[in-house]
């Protein structure tokens, strides 16, 4: 049987971990401290089958990830503004795009993560983008004033 991290080692039983997997370590991006990577959240596999893990630690990305909307608010919400069904067109009201709705993962529920309020549907690439930012209002005016103005002149302005 191969690990079931690395997919490369052998190991006694399926569903376990080889010698190297369970003493590799990671730097969280965020706190930097180097942990075990069975602190990092599995993210997705390779196409050969092997985990790759978020960046940050699960103590980390938990403090980020700040509060969530709750069933009861998401049901509520789904009652007067639906996800598009798979097949129907939908409009990012950030981006404007306009594509056929091809998977759940095209759209996504965006919420305030101070708040947990749902804001609304947008796209995944416009989800990731507010995320990044950390929907900090602050952060966005800056990459504006950094568009606008080509990172020229950019040390000039004052937050």
């Amino acid at each position: 049987m191969q690990c079931d991290e690395c997919r490369q080692r052998k190991v006694v039983e399926d569903g376990e971990y080889c010698e190297v997997c369970l003493v590799a370590t990671k730097e969280c991006r965020s706190c930097h401290s180097v942990l075990s990577i069975f602190e990092f959240q599995k993210n997705q596999r390779t196409p050969t089958g092997v985990v790759n893990r978020r960046a940050d630690c699960k103590d980390c990305r938990k403090k980020r990830e700040g509060k969530k909307p709750t069933a009861k608010q998401k049901q509520e919400f789904y009652k007067t503004d639906p996800r598009p069904p798979i097949g129907d067109t939908f409009q990012c009201p950030i981006c404007h795009r306009i594509f056929t709705v091809s998977n759940n993962q095209s759209i996504n529920l965006d919420h305030d993560h101070k708040t947990g309020e749902i804001r609304g549907w947008i796209c995944g690439s416009c989800n990731t983008a507010v995320g990044k930012l950390e929907d900090d209002i602050s952060i966005l005016a800056r990459a504006i004033i950094w568009i606008k103005s080509a990172g020229k002149g950019f040390s000039n302005f004052i937050f």
